[in-house]
């Protein structure tokens, strides 16, 4: 029988108070009894501070982070303070899962009985318990996609078949939700990475690193959590509500435009895009193999391309430019030429920067 050493569990939240409670209420229903939260609050204003002060025990600690500390920032205040507490194990979990009463138990034993520093859990829809969310992802470098899922949208019983006799297997990467790392691992490697992946990808960015320093990381298929899709649309929300500002939005009829460029210009450059041009280009950039990598970015840019941009941007782009009149009443040129020719030099540095960057890092 192994000892119980101790977890931190780190939990990154903000404004989502609800949610912030259920996962609360519900990881105390946890079998194993040595563990502490840590839930790391960037600078909430619906309440959750001040709730989570008032609840603090020696197994709840509120911590706090600033406008800033996306994902990646606000998970490594609640690794460090775990590290510092003397934790031997950190769960990096999400808010707005659910997990199943002997998550903790089945991760630490399957870390200490197979003697393998990260383990990752198997995850469900929390509105379709029987449908498995995923079992880990890979990565098939020179496709659409960085990272797929595996086992996505399928039944429970069809992936037990699938893996009859097997409870652990090797995985590329994962999402941060419900992932075991044992001290040593951020000893040897470090935390996550801030600066290239402040929100998306920086957890799957960790273990891909761990796996090329030679740790094995797997998935427990009998530890798992409840995953809370209602609200998960993330490049939609950042279309739709950009938070880069452009001055002259609603100028010579073209506000609409405007607005649905800027919501272009934020899905690929705001920090916490999952699209973020900066995470994906250094993860090419670090993981691919070189052979597959002007392929790979070809291939997934070109998808999100006509799977977002042209949707977006397209149709409102034609009716824009049919409005504009390229003369004055005079025969002069028209201010509205003036303002198209200054968004498409714009345009044009963006792109050269994107492509100037490209090739210094990547290519």
């Amino acid at each position: 029988m192994y000892s119980s050493p101790k977890v931190g569990v780190v939990v990154p939240t903000r404004n989502r108070l609800p949610r912030t409670k259920r996962f609360i209420r519900e990881f105390g229903r946890q079998t194993y009894p040595n563990f502490v939260l840590y839930v790391v609050d960037s600078n909430s204003t619906d309440g959750t501070s001040d709730w989570l002060s008032s609840i603090q025990t020696d197994i709840v600690r509120s911590l706090s982070g600033t406008d800033e500390d996306y994902w990646t920032g606000a998970t490594n205040i609640g690794v460090r303070q775990a590290l510092s507490d003397g934790c031997e194990y950190v769960l990096t979990i999400n808010d707005d899962s659910v997990p199943d009463i002997y998550l903790l138990e089945k991760l630490v034993e399957s870390s200490i009985t197979r003697d393998i520093k990260i383990i990752t859990s198997r995850i469900n829809f929390l509105d379709r318990p029987n449908i498995v969310w995923s079992v880990g992802s890979y990565n098939k470098w020179g496709g659409r996609y960085i990272f797929q899922l595996l086992d996505n949208e399928k039944e429970e019983d069809e992936v037990f078949e699938k893996y009859e006799g097997v409870r652990h297997l090797d995985i590329d990467s994962n999402c941060g939700n419900g992932v075991l790392v044992h001290k040593s691992v951020f000893e040897d490697i470090g935390l996550y990475n801030e600066e290239k992946c402040p929100h998306y990808h920086a957890d799957s960015e960790f273990i891909m690193r761990a796996r090329k320093k030679g740790y094995q990381v797997v998935v427990d298929l009998e530890a798992y959590l409840f995953n809370d899709t209602s609200n998960y649309r993330p490049d939609k929300s950042i279309l739709a509500s950009p938070k880069v500002q452009w001055p002259l939005e609603r100028v010579f009829g073209i506000g609409a435009l405007i607005k649905r460029v800027r919501g272009v210009y934020s899905l690929y450059f705001l920090k916490r895009s999952e699209r973020n041009l900066k995470a994906v280009i250094y993860l090419i950039n670090q993981y691919c193999p070189a052979e597959k990598r002007f392929l790979t970015f070809l291939n997934y840019l070109t998808h999100s391309v006509f799977r977002f941009v042209i949707p977006s941007v397209g149709f409102r782009a034609l009716a824009a430019f049919k409005r504009l009149s390229l003369l004055n009443s005079k025969g002069g040129i028209s201010p509205r030429v003036l303002l198209l020719f200054i968004f498409l030099r714009a345009r044009y540095f963006v792109i050269r920067r994107v492509s100037s960057f490209k090739r210094k890092r990547v290519f």
